[in-house]
């Protein structure tokens, strides 16, 4: 077997935060990931495995890559989270791009050490193999410790479980008691930690209103994905007017339009009217002067006859 500080290009057996230089079946030693490492060999954020393009690994997390590409929680990614919108976590948690800012509406990273989360602050999910592994109710993520029968890791101490608990109380093969069950011996759950509800002394589902994400139980999330924008609706258009030649069509606006154009008001009419009439006053004056006039003119020359003769 190969010892445990040296690799080949079939078999890497190097440690977290080391990589494996070798292109070849010759066995060589493991080369501690960092700015003097070989250009494009991927780094071991954990034990023995690589990190697919990255260059520089910590707390078993990539916090540096190659070819320009963007450290997405813990891992290499051609998506830049800060450019991708969104109104829900989940938008985000699917594309492994952290959480959804409340206040910027886009993408943020989870906080180092943290794989799934719903804040900058609250972790609902730590990352095994880091200092810190162990996610507790209030959503930190803190350093874990082998508990016996009855207790809970208080950080790396084993204490014996109480109320307000934050990590769960071992109770033999049940998990997510906050107490055990003290009439069967703690093979069985008394009562579950936060937002989750007991059934059959086991912890294993959320209360209403809640769901698992990671090992903890959430409330659900309230706001929803913005659907595609909808056309504007145009507004309905007023009823054509009464239109009093029926030659003319009134849903043509159109001709609507010149009908309304050509019709007269009441007061002009009036006018015509009156003009009309005024006219003809004047002209029918007139040609009863004209009559009056030459009918004297005839008169006279009669007149003039007789007194001749």
């Amino acid at each position: 077997m190969v010892p445990i500080e040296q690799c080949n290009e079939y078999e890497n057996r190097c440690r977290a935060n080391y990589l494996c230089p070798s292109f070849s079946s010759e066995d060589t030693d493991c080369i501690l990931c960092g700015q003097n490492s070989p250009t494009y060999v991927d780094c071991n954020c954990t034990d023995f495995t690589p990190t697919e393009e990255c260059k520089i690994c910590k707390d078993g997390a990539c916090i540096e890559c190659f070819n320009n590409l963007f450290v997405n929680n813990g891992k290499c990614s051609q998506i830049d989270p800060s450019l991708i919108q969104c109104a829900t976590n989940k938008k985000c948690r699917y594309r492994d791009l952290g959480y959804c800012d409340s206040k910027t509406k886009t993408c943020a990273k989870c906080q180092e050490g943290c794989d799934i989360c719903t804040s900058a602050e609250f972790c609902v999910q730590c990352k095994s193999g880091t200092a810190a592994p162990l996610t507790t109710t209030d959503g930190k993520c803190t350093a874990t410790c082998t508990p016996s029968a009855g207790q809970y890791c208080n950080g790396s101490t084993a204490t014996t479980c109480a109320d307000g608990i934050t990590s769960a109380c071992k109770c033999q093969d049940v998990a997510n008691c906050a107490t055990c069950n003290d009439t069967d011996g703690g093979s069985s759950c008394g009562a579950c930690l936060k937002n989750l509800k007991l059934d059959g002394g086991k912890c294993e589902v959320c209360k209403d209103g809640f769901e698992m994400l990671g090992k903890l139980c959430v409330a659900l999330e309230t706001a929803v994905e913005p659907e595609d924008p909808k056309p504007p609706v145009e507004p309905e258009k007023p009823n054509p007017p009464i239109n009093p030649d029926p030659s003319v069509k009134p849903t043509d606006p159109e001709a609507t339009e010149e009908s309304k154009n050509t019709r007269l008001s009441s007061g002009a009419i009036v006018g015509i009217v009156l003009g009309v009439v005024a006219v003809a006053a004047v002209v029918g004056g007139g040609l009863a002067y004209y009559f009056v006039k030459k009918h004297k003119k005839a008169a006279g020359g009669s007149a003039t006859q007789v007194q001749v003769e």
